[in-house]
């Protein structure tokens, strides 16, 4: 491990820990930085006394390096990007490419400015200089609004290298995408090198319709993150699962990385710009070592990047909108994200509940009321003159509450699953919309600002080109969202409609048996079953020996003479007179 400089350091993210070494955190508290590892965690000591290692990309440090400290930081990180051009590595374990290593630096600022996945959030820390840069500064926008970016004409650009934007029933979206591709991570393969004594592990990537197969780290993965950060400012990217210091070869991490690994690409895949974007498409493709250096470096220092992303943009349709529009359109927008990710937090707690310590008590109250059923109805056994299809019709009621309460417990937590999976990803991509929100915000911040002054015509049309792209992107996500959502909904209402009726007609077949038992009649093959008992035979009259059940307005005029065939039908007699005819005929 190397041994920083710096100690004091602040948590800018929450962290729960998974492994004993790992250290749970809360975002804003302090903490003394003790140790760091080259592959992206952090060993802390907290206020409390609790200690632990925490992923790097997780805290900030506070206060400044000494000059010494400096240049020895950047000289280990130019050994480390001459390590990674030649594919190896420092860990023992399944090692992720941190940013820090990504490009030879030449001073602390740069370093921490191109290469770090995190750089363009809300704040970010220049840690060897104490500077601290917006996510507006870092993502190009400024440099954009000032006119500083490398000029390009649109006109001349090919169609995968500009972003298409049109108006569409009233707002604005990304160009559909035309060819959408699905990607699937089948079987993982743990590999070597170093003569053996260096592990990690390949995910193999099969590309659909075409069923083109590659190999990729999560290290490479990694390096398209912050790639794509930087390439596309303003775009929704969801982050990656998390790294883990230890445990990189558990199966069961393995298949959970595989899981993550393979949504965070096919979203990626339907997102109608990044999907078309050779950064994205080249990732995908198999390449030779000397082809992934070459399209490494030369997507590291593309001139798209940043403020190249802004001025590629190309709005088609003819779109004004001003300043208060725009402003409160960013409103609703910080406010539809934060009202989503309170209520998906609550509902994936809620589920969790539900499966858990709920359906546990659920189980245990049913499991007791069929114990009690079960005993009740060893009373009646054959032996003690009762028949043993009554004792065993008692004993189907029990039976009906035992698996009602075991197949709640299971069926609960298994349904839940893939809901309680997709609201993690929306979680994710919600959390993931603060860093572009925050730069629209920004710009038109700006423009307010240049009104004030009367100066906004300089800056209005590059304000309104910034404030496109994300009212796009936005459509975008609400489009996926509602989608996705009523994907998972239907789901989930499918297998519990399918648990239901189960249990539904475990409780049909057990009340058949005791109609049967009972005599009383089921009506038709629904069986629907009713609780008049059968008429009693009588003789009064002509009636039929096998009346079928009377309703109570039948019964009240049952003993009345049929009228005569019309027309006309005489008048009814009187109550009085109907009571006395009735007497009449009895005797």
């Amino acid at each position: 491990m190397a041994q920083p400089a710096l100690k004091m350091c602040k948590v800018i993210y929450n962290f729960t820990a998974e492994y004993d070494t790992e250290l749970s955190v809360q975002e804003n508290s302090i903490g003394t930085l003790t140790d760091q590892t080259a592959d992206g965690w952090s060993f802390l000591e907290m206020e409390d006394g609790r200690s632990g290692f925490v992923p790097s990309s997780h805290i900030e440090v506070i206060n400044k390096l000494q000059n010494q400290d400096v240049s020895r930081i950047s000289d280990v990180h130019e050994s480390q990007n001459q390590d990674d051009d030649t594919e190896s590595s420092t860990s023992s374990e399944e090692e992720v490419d941190i940013p820090s290593k990504r490009t030879t630096v030449s001073s602390p600022i740069k370093m921490e400015e191109k290469n770090s996945p995190y750089a363009n959030q809300t704040l970010v820390s220049k840690t060897m200089t104490g500077i601290r840069k917006s996510a507006f500064a870092v993502s190009g926008a400024e440099q954009f609004l000032r006119g500083e970016e490398i000029k390009v004409n649109c006109k001349d650009l090919q169609e995968y290298e500009k972003h298409i934007i049109m108006m569409l029933n009233g707002v604005l979206v990304w160009k559909p995408i035309e060819n959408v591709r699905t990607y699937r991570i089948g079987s993982t393969e743990t590999d070597k090198k170093f003569a053996g004594t260096k592990s990690y592990t390949n995910y193999k990537i099969h590309t659909l319709p075409e069923d083109k197969c590659i190999k990729r780290r999560y290290k490479q993965f990694d390096w398209l993150y912050a790639r794509l950060i930087n390439r596309f400012p303003t775009a929704i990217i969801p982050k990656l699962p998390e790294k883990r210091l230890r445990g990189n070869f558990n199966e069961n991490l393995v298949q959970m990385r595989k899981e993550l690994l393979e949504a965070w690409l096919n979203r990626l895949g339907r997102h109608p710009i990044i999907s078309e974007s050779h950064l994205f498409s080249n990732f995908l493709k198999s390449q030779e070592i000397a082809d992934w250096k070459k399209y490494k470096r030369s997507m590291e220092n593309d001139s798209a990047n940043q403020s190249g992303f802004f001025a590629r943009t190309d709005i088609v349709s003819e779109f004004n909108r001003g300043l208060d529009a725009m402003q409160g359109d960013v409103y609703n927008w910080e406010k539809l994200n934060k009202n989503m990710l309170e209520t998906m937090s609550s509902l994936k707690e809620n589920l969790q509940n539900h499966s858990t310590e709920f359906a546990s008590n659920y189980h245990n109250e049913f499991m007791n009321l069929a114990k009690a059923i079960t005993n009740f109805s060893s009373c009646f056994k054959a032996d003690n003159h009762y028949p043993m299809e009554f004792g065993l019709a008692i004993k189907s009621i029990g039976d009906c509450f035992m698996y009602t309460a075991k197949e709640f417990k299971k069926k609960q937590k298994q349904d839940a699953m893939p809901l309680r999976k997709g609201l993690d990803e929306y979680i994710n991509l919600t959390t993931s919309q603060k860093r572009p929100l925050s730069v629209v915000k920004e710009t038109l911040r700006k423009l307010k600002d240049a009104k004030k002054r009367q100066q906004e015509s300089s800056i209005s049309d590059r304000c309104a080109s910034i404030y496109a792209t994300a009212e796009a992107e936005m459509n975008h996500f609400q489009q996926e969202s509602v989608r996705d959502i009523s994907d998972l909904m239907i789901h989930y209402l499918r297998f519990q409609v399918v648990y239901h009726k189960t249990v539904a007609r475990n409780f049909e077949n057990s009340l058949e048996s005791f109609m049967r038992f009972s005599g009383k009649p089921m009506n038709g093959p629904s069986k629907k079953f009713t609780d008049i008992p059968p008429t009693p035979s009588v003789t009064v009259g002509t009636v039929s020996e096998t009346s079928q059940p009377s309703t109570a307005s039948d019964s009240a005029t049952s003993s009345a003479p049929p009228p005569p065939p019309p027309p006309p039908p005489p008048p009814p007699p009187p109550p009085a007179l109907e009571l006395k005819t009735h007497q009449e005929n009895s005797f």
